[in-house]
């Protein structure tokens, strides 16, 4: 995607650029969280606001404001339709978060002044809408097939969790996986475990159980992943954290992963062993239903109610 698809908004202004001293691209100094819109409707944001405060806290970031925020993200959307004509269309917002211009070399800024970049492109995935509400109607996923990655996943228990701007392991498994053809895949860590895919968070289900991997030393905490762990209860499922190695993928009843622009990816190949869908269907149909009944409409006029 060019930059000229790309409605690019840094801290308030219409640009697409940033200072060569940002901490963001001088250190990795900063996090970020990518939300979905479908037409005029914000997908999950109590997960994505979540991600900020959980990220805020842990790299000593001042403390944001949740109206001040949305807001942005509102005004943001209001200038790519605007500037796209493209109203109707289903979007994807990221959020980007550094601690701007300062500090000498590594050292944190006393009084940090933090950028706040916003992107907005159109969403890679179709999703109708009902007539009447205009709320999502989330189709019925393919299943797809899945490798395993060589890159490693960094040990790094500090960081653990969150979406720093320190992603090269990502992109380098991405790639990876891109050459062999498939949509995803498995990323170890140094331990050989499990940790998630190159951009998704892994789900194993095994008899009443909804297992996913223990994210205390490497890995991203989707705000997916945060959701779901909410709504096994409502799906018969028992949620588990684990250390999980390759040998408890193959032994699992069945696989999916999950982010919050692709939603649940079920899996009916990883390792030459196939999987089947029927659990993972329900619960695609759960958090389909958890969405549409928690969008933010941003055509509100008052932003404070939606909140």
């Amino acid at each position: 995607m060019n930059s000229s698809e790309i409605t690019t908004i840094v801290n308030g202004s219409l640009i697409d650029a940033v200072s060569v001293r940002d901490r963001g691209l001088q250190y990795g100094d900063g996090f970020f969280t990518t939300m979905l819109v479908a037409g005029d409707q914000l997908l999950n944001w109590p997960g994505h606001w979540r991600r900020v405060q959980q990220a805020e806290s842990r790299l000593q970031f001042p403390a944001m404001d949740e109206l001040e925020l949305f807001t942005q993200v509102k005004q943001a959307i209001a200038v790519f339709n605007y500037t796209k004509s493209t109203i109707e269309s289903n979007k994807v917002v990221k959020i980007i978060f550094t601690r701007g211009v300062g500090g000498v070399g590594y050292q944190i800024p006393e009084k940090p002044l933090i950028s706040t970049i916003l992107q907005v492109a159109l969403a890679p995935i179709q999703i109708e809408r009902e007539a009447e509400t205009n709320l999502p109607m989330f189709a019925q996923p393919q299943a797809i097939e899945i490798g395993l990655c060589e890159t490693l996943c960094g040990i790094q228990p500090q960081l653990a969790g969150l979406k720093h701007l320190n992603r090269l392991e990502n992109v380098l498994a991405r790639s990876e996986i891109a050459h062999k053809g498939l949509p995803e895949g498995i990323m170890l860590n140094a331990y050989q475990q499990a940790i998630g895919g190159t951009q998704s968070n892994l789900f194993l289900i095994k008899g009443h159980r909804l297992i996913t991997p223990q994210l205390t030393d490497s890995g991203v905490e989707g705000t997916t992943r945060y959701q779901l762990s909410q709504l096994a209860g409502s799906l018969d499922l028992v949620w588990q954290e684990a250390n999980l190695l390759i040998t408890d993928l193959m032994q699992a009843d069945e696989l999916f992963l999950a982010n919050a622009v692709r939603g649940i990816m079920p899996v009916n190949l990883f390792n030459q062993k196939r999987y089947p869908t029927i659990k993972t269907f329900e619960i695609h149909q759960a958090w389909s239903t958890w969405q549409r009944e928690n969008a933010v409409s941003l055509s509100l006029e008052t932003e404070r109610a939606a909140l």
